[in-house]
């Protein structure tokens, strides 16, 4: 008897390998992806916060001059090419990005869609409250890859990530 395999036991064994590595590549490709959008969604809840922080602080920029400091501006919005947001106060007559904020806009991936699709919060000062535009709107959709998550707002200002 020949020790050895034969050409269909080989043929075999390379199909299910296959089938196996494209699975796990897939696999793989999957969770890549869902954690660029985690990623993304941290990234804008951390700024978020930024402005919420810089408001509940009461800091004042330099541009602001005597004038007053009414809040830290939160916005979302699409430039036609990709999505992008700013932070930046509001003094009045007097919009300046936020000293943190740089640079002055933060562009995300292309692969995102967001709802609403324009979104601007107002973290007013000394825990004043939150106001939103459009009125109403206190959460964010982030969409990406088939995927999504919810960045909400409540009316003390807390914000949560939540995933459907």
């Amino acid at each position: 008897m020949k020790k050895g395999f034969t050409l269909i036991e080989i043929l075999f064994s390379i199909s299910i390998i296959g089938i196996l590595s494209s699975a796990g590549i897939a696999a793989y490709v999957k969770f890549n992806q869902k954690q660029i959008l985690i990623q993304t969604t941290q990234k804008i809840v951390q700024d978020l916060r930024l402005a919420q922080s810089l408001a509940n602080n009461n800091q004042k920029p330099d541009k602001c001059g005597d004038s007053s400091l009414y809040g830290y501006i939160f916005t979302l919005f699409n430039n036609g090419e990709n999505w992008r947001y700013k932070i930046s106060s509001d003094c009045g007559s007097v919009d300046e990005l936020a000293p943190d904020s740089d640079p002055p806009f933060v562009n995300l991936p292309s692969t995102f869609d967001f709802i609403p699709s324009a979104w601007t919060v107002k973290f007013k000062v000394l825990k004043r409250g939150v106001e939103f535009i459009p009125a109403g709107k206190d959460s964010l959709e982030v969409r990406a890859f088939n995927q999504s998550r919810i960045i909400k707002i409540d009316e003390g200002g807390a914000i949560n990530i939540i995933s459907p």
